[in-house]
C-alpha cells in the first residue's frame, strides 16, 4: 500500500494544489505552512503569479510600479499570458513528481476582473483566456468576509483592499465554486491557525494519493464550456502570442499593455458576455 503523506512517489505525478481567497484571508501563510510540511516527504514548489521574472512579468512589475492607468481588459490578459509563460514548466514537474502549490492561480484573475464590472469583461469573458491550463487538483477556498478583511492587520495597503470591492470578488469565487464543486474546498480562515492546517493537510494527504496515478487534466474543467459554445476563438490566441512575443522594447509600459486590445482581429475592447 502507498504511504500516506508525501508530495511525490515514484512513478507517480505531482499534484496541482491552489489556495484561493480574498485579500488577507491567510492563504500565503497557510500555504507556506504547507510547503514546509510536504517538503521533508517528496518534491513540491511553493508558486505565486505573477512570476515577475518572466517578460510579461517585467511589463507587470512596471505596471505595478509605475501606477499607471491603464485598460483593465489589458491587464488582466497580461496576467493570464504571465501563467501561460509558465505553463510548459508546470506540466514537466509535475508529470515528474512535483507537486505544485500555488498561492493564487486563474482563478483570481477571473474573479478581480469579474468584479470591477467592466464592459464586456463578464466572468465567462475572464475565464476564457486561461482555458487550457492545467486544472488544479485541489483548490483551497479560505473564507473570510470582506469585512472580517478588513479588520485584519495590514488592510487597505494594497490597490484592491478595499471592503465594497472585496465583497465583489467574493460573489464572483463563490461562482467559480459553484462550477466546479469536485475539486473545491472551502474551510474557514478564522478557524485557528494550526487546527486549519492540520484539516488543509489531510485533504492534501488524500489529493496526493489520489492523483499519482491520474493523467494531467487538459484544461481547467470549469471553464470547458466556453469551447462549446465558441467563446475561445482566435483573437484571444492572437492576444495571447501578442502579449509573449509582440511588444516593442521601444514603447512605454503603458504602450505595450494597452497594445494587447489592439492586435490584428480583436474584439476584446467588447467581449463576449454571457
Amino acid at each position: 500500500m502507498p504511504q500516506r503523506g508525501g508530495a511525490s512517489t515514484a512513478g507517480g505525478r505531482g499534484a496541482l494544489i491552489c489556495f484561493e481567497g480574498l485579500d488577507r484571508s491567510g492563504k500565503s501563510t497557510q500555504a507556506k505552512r504547507l510547503f514546509e510540511s510536504l517538503k521533508k516527504q517528496g518534491k513540491v514548489e511553493l508558486w505565486r503569479f505573477p512570476d515577475r521574472q518572466t517578460p510579461t512579468g517585467t511589463l507587470i512589475k512596471q505596471y505595478l510600479e509605475n501606477a499607471e492607468n491603464l485598460d483593465d481588459r489589458a491587464v488582466h490578459l497580461l496576467y493570464s499570458a504571465n501563467r501561460w509563460e509558465k505553463m510548459q514548466d508546470m506540466v514537466k514537474k509535475m508529470e515528474a513528481g512535483t507537486t505544485i502549490l500555488m498561492d493564487r492561480y486563474a482563478y483570481s484573475g477571473a474573479a478581480y476582473t469579474a468584479a470591477k464590472n467592466i464592459p464586456g469583461a463578464s466572468l465567462a469573458w475572464c475565464q476564457a483566456s486561461d482555458a487550457g491550463l492545467p486544472a488544479p487538483d485541489l483548490t483551497i477556498f479560505l473564507k473570510l468576509s470582506a469585512t472580517a478583511a478588513a479588520s485584519r492587520k495590514g488592510y487597505g495597503e494594497e490597490r484592491y483592499e478595499n471592503t465594497k470591492f472585496q465583497e465583489q470578488v467574493y460573489q464572483q469565487y463563490a461562482t467559480l465554486a459553484q462550477q466546479d464543486p469536485s475539486c473545491w474546498t472551502t474551510l474557514p480562515a478564522e478557524e485557528d491557525m494550526t487546527l486549519l492546517s492540520d484539516k488543509i493537510r489531510e485533504l492534501v494527504d488524500t489529493t496526493l494519493d489520489d492523483v499519482r496515478q491520474a493523467a494531467l487534466s487538459a484544461r481547467l474543467p470549469a471553464i470547458t464550456f466556453l469551447y462549446k459554445t465558441g467563446l475561445v476563438t482566435d483573437h484571444l490566441e492572437h492576444a495571447m502570442v501578442y502579449a509573449l512575443l509582440g511588444f516593442s522594447q521601444t514603447q512605454t509600459p503603458a504602450a505595450r499593455i494597452t497594445n494587447l486590445v489592439r492586435c490584428p482581429g480583436s474584439r476584446l475592447c467588447c467581449g463576449p458576455t454571457l
